[in-house]
């Protein structure tokens, strides 16, 4: 495995992914779009746990997919979307942030 690779992987897993979705996003970087029973079958995890990760990569933006008749085929976004995913969450820790700056005075 790369340098790179490996650094990409403790950036994730830095950033809050778990190493199920890791391993996950980055295998449909390297393979591009399938659908999940062949995710699972690649990664040994079984299938349902799959469509339980890719809900969760989809959720925080790494990942999408579209409809091949219906069979649902998933893919990477484009690795920006990981600069996009940190500014939404730095986006809700100043929200919080300022909430409990608000409040600190009152305790």
């Amino acid at each position: 495995m790369s340098l790179n690779i490996n650094l990409m992987k403790e950036a994730l897993k830095n950033i809050g992914l778990n190493d199920f979705e890791v391993n996950i996003y980055l295998e449909l970087i390297k393979i591009g779009p399938q659908v999940a029973s062949v995710i699972a079958n690649r990664l040994k995890i079984n299938r349902t746990s799959v469509y339980t990760i890719l809900k969760s990569l989809k959720n925080k933006g790494f990942i999408s997919y579209y409809k091949k008749g219906n069979i649902k085929v998933y893919t990477s976004n484009d690795p920006n979307c990981i600069v996009a995913y940190l500014d939404r969450r730095c986006r809700t820790y100043d929200y919080y942030k300022n909430q409990v700056l608000t409040v600190i005075p009152d305790i």
